[in-house]
């Protein structure tokens, strides 16, 4: 059987596979994980900063726009909220798997298609 590095295995989907990292290197997994978490939060802000350059050049109506993306955030935040408060042993775990991550990413719209 192939194991991934431990380094390697701390993005892995296989829970067997991470905790074999963490057993054998858990402050090289903290810190990849603390490094994907900074490059999704960069990530997410170029995106709403791209989306704010766009609406601006092209016109689109911004003062209703940004409304939207303040609280399509929001309900992303509840959702990373809700997440690293009941998985308080392994926050960057729980946020950073797939399950974690969809339900982050469902929390998201809902806010967004109630404003009016």
């Amino acid at each position: 059987m192939n194991t991934p590095s431990p380094s390697g295995a701390a993005l892995t989907f296989d829970s067997v596979d991470v905790v074999r990292a963490v057993l054998e290197d858990p402050q090289g997994v903290r810190e990849e994980r603390r490094r994907v978490l900074k490059y999704a939060v960069a990530v997410t802000l170029l995106a709403l900063v791209a989306l704010f350059a766009i609406s601006m050049a092209t016109k689109w109506h911004f003062d209703l726009v940004w409304r939207y993306e303040a609280v399509a955030v929001l309900g992303a935040s509840v959702g990373t909220a809700e997440l690293l408060s009941r998985y308080r042993d392994a926050p960057s775990y729980a946020l950073l798997s797939a399950p974690g991550a969809v339900y982050v990413l469902i929390n998201a719209p809902p806010p967004a298609a109630r404003w009016r």
